[in-house]
């Protein structure tokens, strides 16, 4: 994608940068507020894969059922985030992207809380089968909430920051986004790991439930300091829960 020449190419002639891929590549992953969308997808990653590879010897040692039972749960996990994610996608082109980011930051630590459960939800809820399977099938149904509208708020923060988006910084973008999945697996799954030699899964899991609470601290600041920057730099004048007027990824200008 080419931009207008006016006595100095680049993303903003403002700002002074050239508009070529190390500038781009140099303003994405130094950004905090363009790479923050993309580790809330890793950390949503983390949740999800953390449990998959201790699961067999919960259920085996909780239940007496074995690898069966835990593939049966990770399925219901599967069928919840398929069965939502069209869903999500639709919506998102009627609602600001924002409120799911939000609401992910609400219901995924909560909902975590209750897949071990945690310890000190012992007098609430005991751990069962059904208890399994209906926390895992609602943990399914929330991670599209925290995945897909990073790419578009990634995104519009470049745009309201940097006026244009370029080719390149559209390809370093996707390509962050895109590496947020497998980072956060890896993460998770070594993570399962390292806990489940020291803790039970109801701990681990409320230790990572806990940390998920600390992460959307940080993800309602971080929604606060995008309502600041947009009114900041008038790029959109409306509340932050209000639909956005430039939100279109092809939207170049």
């Amino acid at each position: 994608v080419s931009t207008q020449s006016t006595g100095s190419s680049g993303i903003n002639a403002e700002y002074g940068r050239k508009d070529d891929s190390e500038s781009c590549t140099r303003i994405v992953v130094t950004d905090f507020m363009i790479v923050f969308p993309a580790w809330h997808c890793a950390f949503s990653q983390i949740l999800l894969n953390f449990y998959i590879p201790i699961l067999a010897a919960y259920t085996e040692a909780e239940f007496g059922r074995g690898a069966v039972f835990a593939g049966i749960c990770l399925l219901v996990n599967t069928a919840g985030i398929i069965i939502t994610s069209p869903f999500i996608g639709q919506l998102m082109d009627m609602f600001n992207p924002y409120i799911f980011l939000i609401l992910s930051g609400f219901l995924l630590p909560i909902t975590y809380l209750f897949l071990g459960p945690s310890p000190f939800l012992a007098s609430i809820i005991s751990p069962s089968p059904t208890q399994l399977l209906v926390v895992l099938g609602l943990i399914g149904l929330e991670m599209p909430m925290a995945c897909y509208p990073s790419l578009i708020i990634m995104y519009d923060i470049y745009k309201t920051r940097y006026r244009k988006i370029s080719q390149s910084a559209q390809n370093m973008i996707t390509s962050l986004y895109c590496t947020s999945f497998p980072l956060g697996a890896f993460i998770g799954v070594v993570a399962a790991g390292v806990l489940s030699r020291y803790l039970t899964f109801a701990q681990s899991t409320m230790v990572m439930g806990l940390l998920a609470i600390v992460e959307s601290l940080v993800l309602f600041l971080y929604c606060f300091l995008v309502y600041r920057l947009k009114k900041q730099i008038s790029v959109e004048s409306s509340p932050i829960l209000a639909p956005l007027v430039d939100m279109e990824i092809t939207n170049y200008s």
